[in-house]
């Protein structure tokens, strides 16, 4: 169920993120869910831009880290 559920979400090109989340949330299995119903790819929600991952780089150089 966990999977026909991600599935459909996923197979629709239109739908966004929000709409992944929102039914990946609903499951209420979790990663650990995806891993036990034998999800062999990681669905697209978890990917992160390579520019988000830039500017939390940039921003993190900037502060200083507790000692």
């Amino acid at each position: 169920m966990l999977i026909k559920k991600m599935a459909s979400v996923s197979a629709n090109s239109g739908a966004d993120r929000l709409a992944q989340l929102k039914a990946f949330d609903e499951t209420k299995a979790g990663v650990k869910g995806l891993v036990d119903a034998g999800v062999t790819e990681i669905p697209h929600i978890f990917y992160t831009s390579p520019d988000i991952m830039d500017s939390n780089k940039s921003s993190d150089e900037k502060s200083p880290s507790p000692s």
